[in-house]
């Protein structure tokens, strides 16, 4: 049931807010994933403001993408990513206290 819950303020608070997200963003989706919606992860992907985002889909991963037949090519992805980012100077900035969040998550403050 939490599940669920969770899966309920995602939706109704992520997507609505992507536009907001503007940090660097690499987002894996398997697209036999069947415990989230892929579709929605691949439209807060395009929603979000980062100008550094990347999205790689992998056809026969599922939800636990390190955990599965597509894991190698995951880690690869991860890896060259990461590399990227610290080749450009630009690639990630200051981390700075995010603006906005899911409400369950931001009451350790």
């Amino acid at each position: 049931m939490e599940t669920a819950k969770n899966l309920q303020t995602l939706e109704k608070f992520l997507l609505p807010n992507a536009y907001r997200f503007n940090y660097p963003l690499l987002s894996l989706v398997g697209l036999k994933d069947a415990m989230t919606n892929t579709e929605d992860s691949l439209r807060f992907h395009y929603k979000a403001n980062s100008h550094l985002k990347t999205v790689q889909t992998f056809p026969t991963g599922f939800h636990r993408l390190f955990d599965d037949t597509e894991a190698e090519d995951a880690r690869k992805c991860v890896l060259e990513w990461l590399r990227e980012r610290l080749r450009k100077p630009k690639g990630f900035s200051k981390p700075r206290e995010l603006k906005f969040g899911v409400p369950a998550l931001n009451r350790h403050k």
